[in-house]
């Protein structure tokens, strides 16, 4: 109602809605529970990529004489979650982590979604091109200022084009995902991190010197 979205910084939804009631984080409850759901996603799966607090890959190659209906053990998964813990996840299913990802997206809660090379026209290419995974707000603008502004269109957009805006790493992988493309392995341990980095939300915009600097020296102490 007040157009408030998931993960927006408190600052801005008050300002959206002064009356909004806040309630405190509890990160050794969140940490409790996200350990707790993925123990029983490594009772099902070989391999699992822990992809946030709240997110997995599971990585099912090789095992369809044990589990010869995906989406029946996507149910499975789900609802033995659902009963154990009392909390709701979304499972999806597809042949690459970023169809998987995605159709995990489509509609919440509870659900099990497919995302197959088939089902790419239908159910993605219709899609606003920023729900793209990886395709940040600053990248979204920037296509649909080309007039680009479906998953389709970019999945059928000139390469050349998109590599002149958005550089050769970005608009490759932009290209590929919007395609479905997606060959990165399911990885049990994680790689090693290429860098550190903290932020910070501010209610007003900095415009000395002395403030950026006591801000930053804060952020850099924190890394």
């Amino acid at each position: 109602q007040f157009n408030i979205k998931t993960g927006e910084p408190i600052v801005f939804a008050l300002r959206k809605c002064p009356s909004l009631t806040i309630a405190p984080p509890d990160f050794r409850l969140y940490s409790a529970c996200s350990k707790a759901f993925k123990d029983i996603c490594r009772s099902y799966a070989p391999v699992v990529e822990e992809f946030s607090i709240d997110e997995c890959f599971l990585d099912f190659s090789g095992t369809q004489h044990i589990y010869p209906d995906p989406i029946a053990l996507g149910y499975e998964i789900k609802d033995t979650i659902r009963e154990r813990l009392g909390f709701t996840v979304n499972v999806g299913i597809g042949e690459s982590k970023l169809c998987a990802k995605m159709a995990s997206d489509f509609e919440k809660p509870d659900k099990v979604h497919t995302l197959y090379p088939e089902e790419i026209p239908d159910k993605l290419w219709p899609l606003p091109v920023g729900d793209l995974l990886f395709v940040g707000g600053a990248s979204a603008n920037r296509l649909r200022e080309e007039h680009i502004v479906t998953i389709g269109e970019l999945a059928h957009a000139d390469p050349e084009l998109l590599r002149r805006f958005l550089g050769d790493k970005m608009s490759m992988q932009a290209h590929n995902y919007a395609n479905g493309i997606d060959n990165s392995p399911v990885r049990a341990e994680p790689e090693e991190a290429k860098g550190y980095s903290n932020s910070v939300t501010l209610e007003e915009n900095v415009t000395t010197l002395e403030a950026a600097d006591a801000i930053l020296l804060a952020l850099s102490d924190s890394v």
